[in-house]
């Protein structure tokens, strides 16, 4: 299936892709606190610690084509999808030894044994996990790094840093840590950084890894003013048809703000028009055959039970995207 992800490939990242069709490139940074919300579980790990986390609720992670419901979280900034240990002192990847994570967004000698902590949180279409204010085994405690990885449903893997601060300048910005993923079994690696400090000391926050196939513009929404939603419809979109079925346009969930009366999600839904041409999108799909298009999409406030749009009529819109589809889509 596609996988629709916005990618901004640039030099700092290297402009990466694998001979399995995976990607890297940064992103909008969205690190999300999950300290204190509800559902949220804390794993209580020791020095060089590893924890097995059964994904709940059916949810199944897509990586290098199989459908993985158990993660193995360590101490030392790492996930594991088959059993093993996350080891103290990183090297490059890939990595064959069972002690390599399969996914490190800070693989380094940190240590939530002594301050901070790991956390994980099922959030509908993804897995967050969360290492927050975690000291580095070498450095002084009073200087914590913050980072997490988000897990989708669609196999994307998203990395966010809050804090890269370690407070030793050796330490800082994962100077002596890797940042990237590999194939189970030690192929197919996408590494940012190995000891190297200079993508997160530039400023970057954010880093994903997607699918070569479908990488595609992405309708994102943020919060604005009470009451209001702010959805950026500046870009071209351009998207890729699979097949003669249905093909993904990912239309998102935007938030409302959380200081208006509706505080419930808003969800998004729109049509494409084209020469003699009129489709709704349905749950962010619509067949379309290749070709030049206008998207024109609202938001609306989500009442559960309610007909929000004939009642309320819609909080944001309508915004109008050029839309082209292209043929093909390799993966």
């Amino acid at each position: 299936a596609c996988l629709p992800q916005p990618l901004a490939i640039g030099a700092l990242a290297g402009a990466q892709s694998n001979a399995y069709g995976y990607r890297l490139g940064t992103i909008e940074s969205r690190f999300e606190p999950i300290a204190g919300l509800p559902f949220t579980r804390r794993l209580l790990l020791t020095d060089n610690g590893t924890a097995t986390v059964a994904f709940p609720g059916g949810f199944r992670f897509p990586y290098f084509g199989t459908n993985y419901t158990t993660m193995y979280v360590g101490a030392n900034g790492g996930i594991r999808f088959t059993s093993g240990t996350i080891a103290a002192a990183n090297t490059t990847l890939p990595s064959t030894a069972s002690t390599a994570p399969h996914v490190a967004p800070w693989w380094d000698d940190i240590n939530p044994a002594a301050g901070g902590q790991v956390l994980w949180r099922h959030m509908g279409k993804k897995i967050v996990v969360s290492w927050e204010d975690v000291p580095h085994k070498l450095g002084p405690t009073s200087g914590r790094v913050s980072f997490q990885v988000h897990l989708w449903d669609d196999g994307r893997i998203e990395m966010h840093y809050d804090d890269a601060t370690v407070g030793l300048t050796s330490l800082d910005n994962g100077g002596t840590a890797t940042i990237g993923m590999q194939r189970p079994g030690g192929t197919n690696a996408l590494v940012l950084s190995t000891n190297n400090a200079a993508w997160l000391a530039s400023g970057a926050r954010a880093a994903a890894y997607d699918r070569r196939g479908c990488i595609a513009a992405d309708l994102r929404a943020i919060d604005s003013m009470p009451c209001e939603v702010v959805l950026d419809a500046s870009a071209p979109l351009t998207i890729k048809a699979c097949s003669s079925g249905s093909t993904p346009l990912n239309l998102p969930a935007p938030k409302l703000a959380t200081t208006c009366r509706v505080d419930r999600d808003a969800f998004v839904h729109g049509e494409v028009v084209g020469t003699s041409l009129r489709k709704p999108v349905v749950a962010g799909r619509v067949a379309l055959s290749p070709g030049s298009y206008t998207l024109r999409w609202w938001a609306h406030a989500d009442h559960p039970g309610v007909d929000q749009e004939r009642l309320f009529g819609p909080i944001a819109g309508p915004f109008e995207q050029t839309l082209t589809v292209q043929p093909d889509c390799p993966l």
